[in-house]
């Protein structure tokens, strides 16, 4: 039988060691910055990597609750999301472009001002669903990127693709998907989507529906009915842009005071769940590390690594030291 070496034993140890120091510092970020369970997202799409223009924020608002939404670069300094995203009011917001990350305080775009389509009422049921459900955010610096959103108007048809982040049907949190979706009736200042493999759930809302493999932005993510899981859901909406064009690009500002909508009028069937918000009313929080934090974790981590390497290293040494005297 082979006999196993201290040394072999000693290396296992560190490394076991190392190891276990990356998780205890790993599962502390998750504690201190985790993300909800039930956020939902873009269900039936795929990993996506390109629009690069699409991008997501969070939104802090005055009551500390935090809501995800989506966001379409049109400009160097405007971004367009969802109305709704705002209408609780916000102290601030974090305009983020790429995968989510943990960092996102301090990755943000810079941000400047934010306010509702002026024709933007609210939505309680139905028949407001993604009607005027548009916002435009304003960037505090310029984002220079090779192309932008660009505002198109919508057509009846399937030649369409959305880019999202949240949860998914495997249970991965806020990753950026994108998935190809069917237009099925057009109206004034809304459209309806299709119920297909691909539809959105909560932590949508903003996202860009284009046309697919352009810049085309035709819409954002809005609104599904009935309230509830949105796997049950039937009917899905989403606000043009293209009617909101000079609202976007005329720099007046739109709505920015809350909203008070009574929803208790509502009948069941005819409810409908705006898909932005994260459950913050559980306990669970979005909030990520400060650049200290991070830091600090950083720091820790490898304080910790290069104790057990040096222990290791002493060790190793004793070994060896004690095998010359045994000569």
């Amino acid at each position: 039988m082979k006999k196993i070496k201290f040394s072999q034993i000693v290396t296992a140890l560190s490394l076991a060691i190392v190891a276990g120091s990356a998780f205890f510092i790993s599962n502390q970020i998750n504690k201190e910055n985790t993300t909800p369970e039930d956020t939902g997202a873009l269900f039936g799409g795929v990993p996506e990597n390109g629009y690069p223009f699409a991008g997501f924020m969070l939104t802090e608002k005055p009551d500390g609750d935090v809501a995800l939404c989506g966001i379409n670069i049109v400009s160097k300094t405007k971004g367009v999301s969802a109305a709704h995203c705002l209408e609780d009011g916000f102290s601030t917001i974090y305009p983020v472009l790429g995968e989510y990350r943990r960092t996102f305080k301090r990755d943000a775009i810079d941000f400047s001002n934010a306010s509702m389509s002026p024709d933007y009422g609210g939505m309680i049921s139905v028949k407001d669903a993604g009607i005027h459900d548009v916002s435009v955010i304003e960037f505090g610096e310029e984002v220079n990127l090779s192309e932008y959103a660009q505002i198109a108007a919508p057509k009846i048809g399937c030649d369409y693709y959305i880019v999202g982040y949240g949860t998914n049907e495997q249970g991965l949190l806020v990753q950026r998907m994108g998935g190809d979706v069917c237009i099925k009736t057009i109206e004034d200042a809304r459209f309806e989507i299709e119920r297909s493999s691909t539809f959105f759930c909560g932590g949508d809302s903003g996202s860009g529906i284009y046309e697919k493999d352009t810049n085309n932005l035709v819409g954002v993510v809005s609104a599904y009915s009935p309230a509830g899981d949105c796997k049950s859901a039937t009917r899905f909406f989403a606000g043009r842009v293209d009617v909101e064009a000079e609202f976007i690009f005329s720099g007046e500002s739109g709505r920015t005071d809350p909203l008070v909508l009574d929803e208790s009028i509502v009948d069941e069937d005819d409810s409908i769940a705006k898909i932005n918000p994260f459950d913050t009313e559980k306990g669970q929080t979005i909030g990520d590390l400060t650049q200290d934090q991070i830091e600090l974790v950083t720091a820790v981590f490898l304080f910790v690594s290069v104790i057990a390497t040096i222990a290791s290293a002493f060790l190793i040494f004793l070994y060896i030291v004690a095998r010359i005297f045994k000569r």
